[in-house]
């Protein structure tokens, strides 16, 4: 179970229409490091369009997608041979990629189309957080070749202390045809993504989140812990950007119980796991509607005195 949603029927329309209709540039440039990067390569008497001049003598032009430099490729910056399908390091960002022969793919590139799970995380000047989950897919053409971001949330999220709701990106039928769609709200939060463990690729329900940092070294989320908290439980590095699951779950447990930055720095992380994944409260070990940490720990007040930010208020 998740946490149960609460915010005001009355102020769902206002919230939905804090969402941006886009992502915005940054956002989309940070999706594209989530996919494997490519350093293209063509040469410039057959791709005009590189901006750069060509030349009576064919000249070997590469653009890679993680720095997004176009350069041309000289004796001594690349790898000897044709270079399609092999490993080697951009010469302008160091980066090691697979270098791919444009013309040996037709214009739209369709085989190198790639989907990534993601949440994308904007913060609100009042510390709410608007959270955007779905399908992001990566496509190339001849001339798009840092790679087109297609996105396609299905799940919305709003956080604030004290407050979460989830919406689920419903279908408008008319006469059987699709018209649109509309954000249905749901009872409690859950994860965006289940995992499919059935098929030929097992899918454990792992996503990345856009925005980390912003959110993270903002007043309000800065002290939810969750870097040492998946640090601790699942070995994940969530600011060097690896994905994992249960990232909207906790942020949604947070914003209900604070309580939870004692817990992980007390090392209760395994009450904060029960809590997340399956919506325990472990009512006997902690009270979550305590107010400060010794009540928090059920402690009694002799035990709590040498305790760490024993007068803290949550």
């Amino acid at each position: 179970m998740g946490a149960k949603c609460n915010l005001p029927e009355s102020e769902h329309e206002a919230v939905l229409a804090q969402f941006p209709a886009y992502l915005d540039a940054e956002e989309e440039d940070r999706i594209r490091g989530l996919f494997p990067q490519y350093l293209f390569f063509h040469m410039a008497e057959d791709f005009d369009d590189s901006g750069l001049d060509s030349s009576s003598k064919p000249v070997r032009i590469c653009h890679c997608t993680n720095c997004h430099e176009t350069f041309e490729a000289v004796r001594g910056n690349y790898a000897r041979g044709k270079m399609h399908h092999e490993r080697l390091n951009c010469p302008q960002c160091g980066v090691e990629m697979e270098g791919l022969a444009v013309y040996k793919f037709r214009y739209d590139m369709h085989s190198l189309t790639s989907w990534a799970k993601v949440a994308v995380a904007r913060l609100l000047p009042d510390g709410a957080l608007l959270i955007e989950a779905g399908n992001a897919a990566r496509s190339f053409t001849w001339d798009e070749l840092d790679g087109d971001i297609g996105w396609s949330p299905t799940v919305r999220y709003y956080f604030k202390r004290g407050t979460v709701q989830e919406w689920k990106r419903q279908t408008i039928w008319e006469g059987g045809n699709p018209v649109g769609h509309d954000w249905a709200p749901t009872k409690t939060v859950v994860d965006p993504f289940p995992p499919n463990l059935m098929g030929y690729n097992d899918y454990y329900g792992d996503y990345a989140l856009i925005g980390y940092g912003e959110i993270f070294n903002s007043k309000d989320w800065k002290f939810c812990q969750i870097e040492d908290f998946y640090h601790y439980e699942y070995a994940a590095d969530l600011a060097g950007g690896d994905t994992a699951r249960w990232i909207v779950k906790y942020l949604a447990w947070y914003a209900l119980h604070p309580q939870i930055e004692m817990a992980v720095k007390f090392g209760f992380t395994e009450a904060v796991r029960d809590l997340i994944e399956n919506g325990k409260k472990n009512a006997r070990l902690i009270d979550w509607d305590a107010t400060n940490p010794p009540a928090f720990l059920r402690m009694g007040k002799q035990d709590a005195e040498g305790l760490p930010h024993a007068g803290q208020r949550f």
